[in-house]
């Protein structure tokens, strides 16, 4: 990890020290930022071995630490002014309730999965700020679990694969969530101005250039303020269904399949759930050859067909999102250049819809979103992508 912080980053560095001084009265040791991401495709391809090509945010969670001579825990967020005190015993007991089939919840229950897995043996006071919108499909608890480990094994730290490996656990084990890696390395492994192209299967993470704002495009995330109170239970039958479609197939994974073999099970909805793999594959593969060449029009119109998939075979979109990705999609016969595309990220069943467009089209877009509003509990977030930020670092 690039220790250095970035300049942009003293704001939120500053602001989450500051915070922590107030709480405790003392300084912190440590302090770890561990940004968003967003996927710009490949969703729904980590837990069948495939690839995925996604970018770090500038927003980001941080958590400060501070070591103390006893057993005692404290700590606190700036999300919903949450606040507790425990002690290393009393997270034990709530780790071994996981354990048993009951999930955790909330910043009490990340941090007990955190001290179980890194066996932690002395208290602690921490303090998490964060501007990440929590359940906008931007990987906020991937975020929290990275900087919670990165901080609670300081000062000696942990390699990046393992730090993966125990916030992949730390969803699995503990907080019910059937995830995969895609979050987590997308997080580790994020270098500014380029996008990670994550082998799952391989277990690695390339850094690729993804400089869409030199060819004059733009790049947003359209928050649609849906929550996703139905992705966790649909991710989890997701999970199952393509795991039933490659095992029906006599294969390792979907991603050994041929283009093709969709169209060999019988199971109808299986079919569908192998399609939208097998096909997302070849998008990421044709992303990267395009984003190398700079055609980021044609970027733009993989974005679009992701989505139909994610929407038609894999059904994971609403109609909020389905609106939001209409909208981009109907600009296209007013632009006099390039094109206009977008999709939704992450798990689906709400969060948000990543935008690709040419610049010339920035005002008509502002202007049609107006349009759908209607159909959203508000007026839809945007929040500019201006280039993909580093990944998990840290700032103290």
């Amino acid at each position: 990890m690039n220790n250095a912080p970035r300049p942009e980053e003293l704001g939120p560095a500053h602001h989450a020290m500051q915070a922590f001084v107030r709480q405790y009265r003392r300084h912190p040791e440590v302090l770890f930022r561990a940004p968003g991401r967003v996927n710009c495709i490949g969703d729904h391809t980590d837990y069948q071995g495939g690839w995925s090509l996604p970018i770090a945010l500038t927003l980001a969670t941080h958590v400060a630490l501070a070591w103390r001579a006893d057993d005692q825990v404290r700590a606190g967020s700036d999300l919903g002014n949450a606040k507790f005190s425990s002690t290393l015993s009393e997270l034990a007991q709530s780790a071994r309730r996981a354990a048993g089939g009951t999930a955790l919840e909330g910043l009490s229950g990340f941090i007990a999965a955190a001290v179980d897995l890194l066996a932690v043996d002395r208290g602690f006071d921490l303090w998490v700020t964060s501007d990440l919108p929590v359940g906008s499909g931007l990987s906020s608890s991937a975020a929290l679990s990275l900087g919670l480990l990165s901080a609670l094994s300081s000062p000696s730290g942990l390699p990046q694969p393992e730090l993966i490996r125990l916030a992949q656990a730390m969803e699995n084990r503990y907080l019910g969530v059937n995830s995969g890696i895609l979050d987590q390395t997308a997080i580790a492994y994020a270098r500014a101005d380029h996008a990670v192209f994550i082998d799952a299967q391989a277990g690695t993470a390339s850094p690729i250039p993804f400089d869409f704002a030199a060819a004059g495009y733009r790049l947003w995330i359209i928050d649609t303020r849906t929550p996703r109170s139905l992705a966790h239970s649909a991710y989890d039958r997701r999970v199952a269904e393509t795991r039933q479609a490659s095992q029906d197939l006599g294969l390792p994974n979907l991603r050994a399949a041929a283009a093709d073999d969709w169209q060999r099970l019988a199971d109808p909805v299986l079919c569908k759930r192998a399609r939208h793999v097998i096909t997302e594959n070849q998008r990421v593969w044709q992303t990267v050859e395009l984003a190398a060449s700079g055609r980021w029009d044609r970027v733009a119109s993989l974005l679009t067909n992701s989505h139909r998939s994610l929407r038609d075979d894999f059904e994971v979109s609403t109609p909020a999102l389905d609106a939001v990705v209409d909208l981009v999609d109907g600009l296209n016969p007013l632009l006099s250049e390039g094109f206009a595309g977008a999709r939704l990220t992450g798990a689906g069943f709400g969060g948000s819809v990543i935008a690709l467009f040419p610049g010339s089209a920035e005002t008509r877009l502002r202007s049609a979103l107006g349009d759908v509003a209607a159909a959203l509990p508000g007026p839809p977030a945007i929040i500019p992508i201006a280039r993909p930020e580093d990944g998990l670092r840290q700032a103290k």
